[in-house]
């Protein structure tokens, strides 16, 4: 089963509506994990639409 960490356009939603902080489930560790909207520049990553938009191959 995959992470449920939300991606930048997530957080960058989340950010445009006022949401301050996102709970999500850590299945490595077992257990819920806080992520502060306004500091998770560290922690974002990209799916699979980003990088073929960013290719430019369309979807």
């Amino acid at each position: 089963m995959g992470s449920a960490k939300p991606c930048w356009r997530c957080l960058e939603w989340c950010r445009w509506a006022g949401v301050k902080r996102i709970f999500h489930w850590n299945a490595e560790e077992n257990r819920f994990e806080v992520v502060k909207v306004n500091n998770a520049e560290s922690g974002q990553y990209e799916t699979h639409a980003d990088i073929r938009l960013f290719a430019g191959l369309g979807w």
